[in-house]
């Protein structure tokens, strides 16, 4: 919501395969994806000519990344902590990973047959009226918190540019609706939102704001839909 929603493509990282390889497996994969990370690299790899092998059994992981099967082989794409959870030995990456976030990057693992195969380094851009608006939310007395389920990195180097200070990272879509209730023990609580993983917040929120631009579950959770931008 901060962010354009635009994220691109900035670095391909190959382990044991080329960067186009490695490009044509998270593509084939996030295919069936309707996150703006996923849609991103399909878009870079179709912008790259390159052609998506057919996937089966596409599999989303709400908050995490996604699973499907090329071939005879198991595929994995998601946050480095999903792939982690699932066996996937990331330790030889860790600096490379940290070096990229703390750029306010957002990192996507890609591991085949539970063995790692590279990294994908996405980013976005601040909204040129960011900082204005929380400016002027903070004059009018009205606290503002980032809740995302980004990386820690990513998520203070966008909320400092912003002028929040409050930021919580890595939050699953069921644990945003639980920060939204927390705070409504003391306050009235607006939640903004465009993605899937905001629905849950935007529900449980005094007023949900969505844009139409954003998912459609997000719009349909929402009490004020702002179609202008």
């Amino acid at each position: 919501t901060l962010t354009e929603g635009r994220p691109a493509l900035r670095q391909i990282v190959g382990m044991t395969v080329s960067e186009e390889e490695l490009l044509t497996l998270a593509a084939s994969v996030e295919a069936g994806s309707e996150h703006p990370i996923g849609r991103a690299v399909v878009e870079e790899a179709f912008e790259r000519g390159i052609t998506l092998p057919e996937v089966q059994g596409f599999q989303a992981v709400t908050g995490h990344g996604v699973k499907a099967r090329l071939g005879e082989a198991n595929m994995m794409v998601g946050s480095p902590r999903f792939l982690s959870s699932d066996g996937v030995d990331l330790s030889g990456q860790e600096g490379r990973i940290s070096e990229l976030e703390a750029q306010g990057l957002t990192v996507i693992a890609v591991a085949r047959d539970g063995a790692p195969v590279g990294l994908l380094a996405l980013g976005d851009a601040l909204r040129p009226d960011a900082q204005e608006t929380v400016s002027r939310l903070h004059a009018l007395g009205i606290r503002t918190s980032l809740i995302t389920g980004d990386n820690e990195q990513a998520a203070r180097h966008f909320a400092k540019a912003a002028g929040i200070e409050d930021v919580h990272a890595r939050v699953l879509p069921a644990e945003k609706a639980n920060m939204v209730r927390k705070i409504q023990e003391s306050s009235r609580v607006t939640m903004v939102g465009d993605g899937i993983n905001d629905a849950p917040a935007l529900m449980q929120a005094d007023v949900g704001i969505a844009f139409g631009s954003g998912a459609d579950i997000a719009i349909e959770s929402a009490d004020v839909i702002i179609l202008n931008q």
